[in-house]
């Protein structure tokens, strides 16, 4: 049997001890209506310092009214910010400026943290998470209440991210609530976007923006011209609202599966279940769409884009989809009566 020295054991034990945990309470002053990012921001700065660890946001509501910057020199650490029960953050910047901008790190990870806007149709930020060139991002268990972004609520970049686990009710953003643009891979899982939400007995809603989608994803890196990103993008075990002019508005794909999905399409002009366009391969299995106000394509395909239906429903006002002469759709005949594909009404 192979043994490990001493030496090997004490380094290893010295990386897991080595991680920092940080309070917000020790840096600033919940429940007061001032600004914590300057404590936030210093606190982080702690934890880069000790070369990565935890944020955890205590009991309490925790206003951010200045981009909290985590792009760290040099690069190689994690940072994960986790709430308690009872945490609850309210950002308030300009419609083109951002909350958390991470980049450069390891892992950045979102844990158990709620997020909730204020009562006016303004916008209460540009961007609540961007994130760019970070090996994993990962948002979990987080719930988003009456946030108006005026770019993306979550924009991810160059980074593999999982997002998993969280609730996005009566939210708003200019592109996409979730925008993944020149990504390495992206699973979203057990997510509900819906139109409206409640916290707490306070209601929380925003217009949504014409032309916004509650997932956004363009692969294109722009240093290629059309490339395409060559990583997954799996979208499974959701529900969508019609809120948004779209669920899932993907170009520039390689692959994309959508599995175990509920539709409500939304009736405005153009709209559809899920928009492909150039996507090297889609397979939407096991979803339903269904019940706009007027008839609405559960999917729609453009340029080049492949795609098989596998087990798929539509309700009533729903037909099942509409394609350009370049793409192709199929379906698992199997799990499909009466399915039929009209010719798209345009090719944006």
């Amino acid at each position: 049997m192979k043994t490990i020295s001493a030496l090997v054991i004490t380094l290893l034990f010295g990386v897991c001890i080595s991680a920092k945990t940080v309070n917000l309470s020790d840096y600033a002053t919940p429940n007061d209506g001032q600004d914590d990012a300057a404590g936030f921001q210093t606190a982080i700065g702690d934890l880069q310092a000790a070369g990565g660890g935890t944020l955890v946001v205590t009991d309490g509501k925790w206003n951010l009214n200045n981009t909290i910057n985590m792009v760290m020199y040099p690069i190689g650490i994690s940072i994960k910010i986790v709430g308690s029960k009872g945490a609850v953050i309210q950002p308030d910047l300009p419609p083109d400026r951002i909350l958390f901008y991470v980049g450069n790190l390891n892992q950045f990870e979102m844990r158990d943290l709620i997020f909730v806007g204020d009562s006016s149709a303004s916008p209460d930020l540009g961007y609540l998470l961007y994130s760019s060139y970070v090996d994993q991002t990962r948002i979990t268990g987080c719930q988003f209440y009456g946030l108006r972004a005026g770019e993306s609520l979550i924009y991810i970049a160059n980074t593999d991210a999982v997002i998993e686990h969280s609730l996005f009710h009566g939210i708003a953003s200019k592109v996409g609530n979730i925008t993944a643009v020149a990504f390495r891979g992206l699973t979203a899982s057990h997510l509900q976007f819906i139109d409206y939400g409640n916290l707490g007995g306070a209601y929380y809603s925003k217009t949504p923006y014409g032309n916004t989608a509650w997932i956004y994803l363009d692969g294109a890196d722009s240093r290629t011209e059309n490339a395409l990103s060559q990583r997954a993008v799996t979208i499974s075990d959701a529900r969508f609202d019609e809120g948004a002019r779209y669920a899932i508005d993907a170009k520039n794909v390689s692959f994309l599966t959508v599995r175990g999905v509920q539709t409500n399409v939304s009736g405005m002009t153009d709209s559809a279940g899920i928009r492909m366009n150039n996507v090297l391969f889609a397979s939407i299995e096991q979803s339903k769409f269904g019940f706009p106000a007027l008839p609405r394509p559960a999917m729609v395909a453009l340029n080049n884009t492949k795609v098989l239906f596998n087990g798929i429903s539509v309700g009533d006002g729903v037909y099942y989809g509409e394609k350009d002469a370049s793409s192709e759709i199929h379906f698992d005949e199997r799990f499909c009566t009466n399915c039929s594909i009209i010719p798209s009404r345009s090719a944006k």
